[in-house]
């Protein structure tokens, strides 16, 4: 288990450079007037998955 808590914490930041891109293309879209929900669910899942791993670093 402790392997894959590893793993998991030590892939935060490659997760977190995905999330920034993420954002960005959120506020392109916003700018354009596109839609942004399935985006916007990728964003919020990226999110999560960085707290999370932030919570088990401590």
């Amino acid at each position: 288990m402790d392997i894959i808590i590893s793993i998991f914490v030590m892939s935060v930041p490659l997760i977190a450079f995905i999330f920034f891109i993420v954002c960005v293309s959120i506020a392109k879209k916003i700018h354009d007037g596109e839609d942004t929900f399935y985006i916007t669910f990728w964003g919020a899942l990226l999110f999560t998955i960085i707290i999370t791993g932030l919570v088990f670093i401590h």
